[in-house]
């Protein structure tokens, strides 16, 4: 897991965690899943977050080199953070190319909850897929600037600049190609082949 939080208080202080597989790896064709979780939010009303995929190769989006599939909506079993989904929405921004935006919002004004580790602390699981033609590194962050977190009096949450700060700070998560083990294994077969012949070769003369 990465966790993104303010300074410790007195008071509990809101955290955002990453729960990334691990290691950060990812298999060309293949995916990598992850939750969003938000615990120690207090007097929420109102969130909105965008998650930010870069690769260093290639394009991102739809029919690209890597994507963000739509998360589903939250069923009530999920531990969703305002326990329904009625005004959820998860647009996608960006254009093909090397960075893409997967946004995520929701409200329950007038009404506010506080946000609590295994209680209501998911905020959405999201799937990062990739084609079999993606090569290099992918990144994914959450943009600082544009994260908002609002009480039922439409304010920012308490101690939300120390989380936005954090956030920030902490930048983006790097997953590292690794190739299929099918590959793997006929790479490593054509190593050794080589080297045997390269010995026999040498025996011989």
């Amino acid at each position: 897991m990465i966790a993104v939080a303010g300074v410790a208080s007195a008071t509990v202080s809101p955290v955002l965690t990453f729960d990334f597989p691990t290691p950060h790896e990812y298999v060309p064709g293949g995916s990598i899943t992850f939750d969003v979780l938000l615990t120690g939010a207090q007097d929420l009303s109102a969130y909105y977050v965008e998650l930010v995929l870069d690769v260093d190769v290639g394009t991102v989006g739809n029919g690209a080199d890597a994507w963000f599939e739509i998360p589903s909506a939250p069923d009530s079993a999920s531990n969703y953070v305002f326990f329904d989904d009625n005004d959820l929405f998860l647009p996608l921004a960006g254009t093909l190319g090397t960075s893409l935006v997967l946004s995520i919002g929701d409200d329950i004004w007038p009404t506010s909850v506080t946000t609590a580790e295994g209680v209501n602390d998911l905020i959405a699981t999201v799937t990062v897929r990739t084609a079999a033609s993606m090569t290099g590194p992918l990144y994914i962050a959450i943009d600082g600037e544009t994260l908002e977190m609002d009480n039922s009096s439409s304010d920012p949450i308490p101690e939300f600049a120390e989380l936005q700060t954090a956030v920030t700070a902490v930048g983006p998560t790097e997953f590292t190609e690794v190739p299929e083990p099918a590959s793997a294994f006929l790479l490593a077969f054509g190593v050794a082949s080589l080297a045997r012949r390269k010995q026999l070769h040498r025996t011989r003369t």
